[in-house]
């Protein structure tokens, strides 16, 4: 009983650092300003999630992706941009764990993480939002999406995830490309 007591002890610990790091990680990427921390809404599947608006450079209609072999259904492929490749996550495929097929309907939403850019898949574009730093919730130990998640934003009708880059990087494991990329 003594080893299960300490193996729970350790793991609320690591829920803390976890969540610690989390609030580290929003603060680096959205910077608040005096006028709040500034979101970009999406829609993935049926869920509304938001991305920091200061990881976004832009949103993009979907494109013709080029495959890359051997890459996992979350990878889509690669977007040419001016010359430059964008490795492309399906945040759907990814977070609901499903192979599909994106859609002309969709948009992709660039971002730069350490660097490097790489765009996310969404169904849609919903607007882009000012929340107050104190609005901002800390983001459940337990949730589909908890690796992924800095923080919910409140919306009119609930919360939302603040969906990280550099976590969904990270943890999507995206094929790193050629240094010619972060141009």
């Amino acid at each position: 009983m003594r080893d299960r007591t300490t193996l729970v002890e350790r793991l609320d610990a690591l829920e803390r650092e976890a969540q610690s790091l989390r609030a580290q990680l929003v603060s680096e990427e959205a910077p608040a300003t005096g006028l709040g921390l500034g979101v970009v809404q999406v829609r993935v599947g049926t869920t509304t999630a938001c991305f920091p608006l200061a990881a976004v450079d832009e949103v993009v209609p979907m494109a013709d992706l080029t495959p890359l072999p051997e890459a996992p259904p979350w990878i889509p492929g690669v977007l040419d941009r001016a010359g430059v490749l964008i490795p492309v996550v399906d945040l759907l495929a990814r977070l609901q764990r499903v192979a599909r097929q994106t859609e002309l309907d969709d948009r992709i939403v660039l971002t730069r993480v350490e660097g490097r850019r790489v765009g996310f898949v969404v169904q849609e574009l919903l607007g882009i939002r000012q929340v107050t730093g104190e609005a901002l919730q800390p983001a459940p130990a337990h949730s589909d999406f908890a690796r992924y998640v800095t923080g919910l934003v409140p919306l009119e009708d609930g919360h939302s995830p603040l969906l990280s880059p550099t976590l969904l990087l990270f943890v999507s494991q995206v094929p790193s490309l050629p240094a010619s990329e972060g141009r």
